[in-house]
């Protein structure tokens, strides 16, 4: 529940069956949008450390989303927002009513925050990351898979990142999330070493047996 329209009631300035009544009305049309809401195909693609994958971006998924909610009488921007302890993405949901919902998610970094991040990395980080709250909200799945199989033009000799250590114990926590490494052993591809955070994290290193 919004705390503002909470102090509302406290105040006399607003009712409890008023507010029990937007309430009704937002989760309802949160609710049809969920459902409304169909798979969106992805149409854009991502690689890295031998691995690529298809995903959805976000103006696809803003464009397939809006007239549904719309519909509903909802909106939902999303931005970010620089404070002293990092970014964050921030989605405001609000209701033709005049009810509204704003959800927060800090950035999360591996590295150190006072260290240098290429700009193009950290736009892409936000990018992401305003995908993964709106769809959050929505319920919304992308079709967003992994291939299993390494690219054939980035072999490990190409590839900068390389690690040849076989005891897991030994491996350095991903740099991207800071969550383990593990060995995975796809049925039809080369071994390598994924990220424990995956879905939501998809660091790899190719595996040197």
């Amino acid at each position: 529940m919004n705390e503002k329209f909470y102090q509302l009631v406290l105040n006399g300035k607003m009712t409890w069956e008023q507010l029990q009544d937007l309430l009704v009305k937002f989760n309802t049309a949160m609710a049809n949008c969920q459902g409304e809401i169909k798979s969106i195909g992805e149409n854009a693609k991502g690689g890295g450390a031998n691995r690529t994958w298809k995903y959805a971006d976000w103006p696809t998924i803003r464009d397939a989303t809006r007239p549904i909610l719309l519909k509903h009488g909802l909106s939902c921007p999303v931005w970010h927002e620089k404070r002293e302890d990092g970014i964050y993405i921030l989605a405001e949901i609000k209701h033709s009513s005049g009810y509204e919902e704003l959800r927060e998610c800090p950035m999360v970094f591996a590295a150190p925050e006072n260290e240098f991040k290429p700009e193009h990395i950290v736009c892409g980080a936000i990018t992401y990351y305003k995908r993964y709250v709106y769809n959050g909200l929505f319920c919304i799945a992308t079709d967003e898979e992994d291939s299993e199989k390494p690219n054939k033009d980035d072999s490990p000799q190409n590839n900068t990142q390389s690690i040849v250590k076989d005891n897991l114990s030994e491996l350095p926590p991903c740099p991207k999330c800071g969550n383990n490494l593990t060995l995975r052993k796809p049925k039809d591809g080369t071994p390598f070493y994924g990220c424990t955070g995956y879905p939501n994290c998809r660091f790899t290193l190719p595996y040197k047996g």
